[in-house]
């Protein structure tokens, strides 16, 4: 028996899944500001590491604590910097209840390129509205 013969299983046997679709709304969650926005303090950083462990132990010292309060962008020529930072947003946001949308980009037009990443709060309203409910 091939693995293509094989019936196909329901989306309900595994685990349960839910998605919204939300046509032809405009919305700031579907659209991400622009890197170039006036709100967004940023902090460039010039240092670069040679290994994915030592932009880990750079970030974690500063850049990681700092975005959201002091600043809220983070700019860097090195993308190990960037691509480091945005995971550990991420990680924190998955252990506690989110409270910053999180993007990344490329600021192509500069040379070197910038890698960027800033987080912009979310609203309490937001947070409700978002949660999924059985």
């Amino acid at each position: 028996m091939k693995p293509s013969d094989q019936p196909p299983k329901s989306a309900d046997h595994t685990y349960h899944y839910r998605e919204e679709i939300r046509m032809n709304v405009e919305s700031n969650f579907y659209h991400p500001p622009k890197y170039k926005e006036d709100w967004i303090r940023w902090a460039d950083e010039t240092m670069e590491v040679q290994t994915q462990r030592e932009a880990y132990e750079w970030i974690s010292s500063g850049a990681y604590n700092e975005i959201g309060k002091l600043y809220d962008g983070y700019r860097s020529h090195d993308p190990k910097m960037a691509e480091t930072l945005a995971f550990q947003l991420l990680q924190r946001q998955t252990f506690q209840e989110p409270t910053y949308r999180i993007y990344t980009d490329v600021d192509h037009e500069a040379k070197p390129n910038w890698y960027m990443v800033w987080v912009e709060k979310i609203d309490n309203v937001e947070k409700n509205e978002n949660k999924v409910t059985e």
